[in-house]
């Protein structure tokens, strides 16, 4: 493939030379801005194919892909002095990258940390049950920190994507911390959940006894980021009471939210005898639970991304920070406490439209644009237009979503990653499903038609008469000033109130959506053998078998599933609730499932 020449800041600067009219534009700026593009879009198709030599015809240029500068710009970068056969294969794998996305081979992608010696490479052996990280088998490819193999079990056709890293020590910490970090950071942010970091497999040396301070801390800040599975290696050289004492110590200093499973990776005569390999069915079960956790709090925020993000169409550049700006360098002693109200200002000033922007939308104060005159009526004029059109095309989305049609969706989603499911554990989850986030789904598409955006526009159109009628006056009065200065404060109050009730209908169907799937998982995995469910003390009979953190749990549980049903704002206080009292969601669910068999179900 040809050698790309341009930079980014070459090309801005050919493209505003060329085609903006010599108006110097930057990466954020909207294409709406550029005169040529909205003069004559056939014209400007020619002109960008002639200046970075795309070897593709004009009608093939997708224009209308894009919203501001810097996105066409990347796009003809990657084009220029290409061939015309190259383009062509390009643009054929984006197509089938993106019409494949959501049907990616499925594979479990595992990140492998711990201290030098802890059996890391003894333990991926064992896992895969092949010698590949001893001998090299496999070719791997080394990313950096990275060194990662893709592993394909005979037995059950399971793919593996395993990332090892170096080992690390308390010198390390923090570099290992942020280079895992970032590698899962990068994965999630891809729509296909099977290439997120589903699982970070800790290993630790049982036979150390104890687990450091260090890791204690390192393990919690993955913790947050990705489900963790703590694997003691080498219990052959430890006693039984040992183990139950080590993982005293992690519950104590970690929580019962990350699990804990012990190995032995090697096949070797101790003083106990000969050590038999044990714990990869447990430890292949938790990875698809991490697996499932990881669908459960991505999957709900993306399928609001397209609500939440910033829109390119409607930039602001309002003037009235940039003129007081000036004002302050005169009398910079006078006014040094602005300077944080000059910054904020700007922020506010010189951005990109989001729902987060309208929830906190600016005072004419913030924006320095509260004097009114001619220059600040302008600029306040232009911010309610960009508004409306905001919001008018946040009410048109709403409207448009197909909710039977995403549900269907998701649902396939949620089929394909149970065939996955299946395939690795050999059997098929239950069903545990509520629809309170379908029923949030529904609520915000009905919001759409809200008179609250029309009362908006009208409110606006309150604001432009009141600026009107003191453009009118050859002296304006102090009250007409008032008077335009109250109608913006109205219709700042209905942006607010209409952006916060969205982002409330948003946050509620993630909620509900991610509660619903955690449960699924939770569930999922509630009657399969791993090691720290299968012993008879973990299941609950009758109330006794409950500790007193746990029974005050099962008494607000209770109480909140009188009606057969978990409102969203129950299932966050339960949430929350459970954490504060350490009680893990495996255990929260096992609590739950004997309310509902022994009292609901009569």
């Amino acid at each position: 493939m040809g050698e790309i020449k341009l930079t980014l800041a070459q090309a801005l600067r050919m493209f505003s030379q060329e085609l903006g009219d010599g108006k110097m534009y930057t990466v954020h700026s909207p294409l709406t801005n550029v005169p040529m593009y909205c003069e004559n879009l056939v014209v400007f198709r020619g002109e960008l194919r002639t200046l970075f030599g795309i070897k593709l015809s004009e009608d093939k240029i997708p224009i209308s892909r894009f919203t501001t500068v810097g996105d066409l710009l990347d796009w003809c970068i990657q084009r220029t002095y290409l061939t015309e056969a190259e383009v062509h294969d390009g643009e054929s794998r984006e197509e089938s990258s993106s019409a494949s996305a959501s049907l990616s081979k499925p594979m479990l992608n595992i990140i492998i940390t711990g201290r030098s010696g802890a059996g890391k490479s003894s333990f991926l052996n064992y896992l895969i049950d092949k010698e590949l990280f001893k001998t090299g088998e496999g070719a791997p490819v080394t990313s950096g920190y990275f060194e990662d193999f893709i592993y394909t079990s005979p037995e059950n056709g399971v793919t593996y994507h395993l990332f090892d890293t170096k080992g690390i020590e308390p010198t390390t910490t923090i570099e290992c911390q942020q280079q895992v970090i970032g590698e899962i950071y990068k994965k999630d942010k891809s729509y296909d959940i099977y290439q997120w970091i589903h699982t970070v497999y800790y290993c630790f040396d049982a036979s150390a006894k104890r687990i450091q301070p260090f890791e204690v801390s390192f393990i919690k800040v993955l913790m947050k980021e990705a489900s963790v599975v703590i694997l003691l290696t080498k219990k052959d050289l430890v006693t039984d009471e040992g183990i139950a004492e080590l993982k005293k110590q992690i519950e104590k200093e970690i929580g019962t939210n990350v699990q804990v499973v012990s190995v032995c990776s090697v096949v070797k005569r101790t003083r106990k005898g000969i050590s038999s390999r044990s714990g990869r069915e447990d430890v292949l079960k938790a990875s698809f639970l991490g697996l499932w956790e990881k669908l459960s709090k991505i999957y709900p925020q993306n399928e609001m991304r397209f609500l939440t993000k910033e829109d390119a169409v409607s930039s602001l550049d309002l003037k009235g920070v940039e003129r007081f700006s000036k004002e302050y360098e005169y009398a910079k002693d006078l006014l040094a406490n602005y300077t944080e109200k000059l910054k904020k200002g700007a922020e506010k000033s010189f951005c990109l439209l989001s729902l987060d922007y309208l929830c906190d939308y600016p005072t004419l104060r913030e924006l320095f644009l509260d004097r009114l005159n001619r220059e600040d009526r302008t600029d306040i004029e232009c911010l309610m237009t960009i508004t409306n059109v905001f919001l008018r095309n946040l009410s048109d989305t709403l409207c448009r979503i197909d909710v039977e049609r995403l549900w269907a969706t998701n649902e396939k989603k949620h089929e394909q990653v149970f065939d996955f499911y299946m395939k690795l554990n050999r059997e098929r989850p239950h069903v545990f499903y509520s629809h309170q986030s379908k029923d949030a789904l529904v609520k915000l598409h009905e919001y759409g038609k809200n008179q609250s955006f029309a009362e908006a526009t009208s409110c606006s159109c309150n604001v432009n008469k009141a600026l009107q009628d003191i453009a009118d006056c050859w002296f304006s009065d102090r009250s007409e000033k008032e008077y335009a200065r109250g109608a913006y404060d109205i219709y700042r109050d209905k942006v607010r109130e209409i952006s916060c009730e969205v982002k409330r209908l948003i946050d509620n169907f993630i909620v509900a959506y991610q509660s619903e799937l955690h449960q699924y998982g939770q569930c999922c995995l509630r009657n399969d053998d791993l090691e720290n469910m299968s012993r008879q003390s973990d299941l609950i009979f009758t109330e006794t078998d409950l500790n007193s953190n746990e029974r005050s749990y099962y008494a607000t549980l209770c109480d909140f599933l009188k009606d057969h049903k978990i409102t969203t704002t129950e299932r966050i206080l339960l949430d929350n609730m459970r954490k504060n009292l350490g009680i893990s969601p495996m255990r929260a669910g096992l609590i739950e499932d004997f309310i509902r068999n022994k009292y609901l179900r009569k």
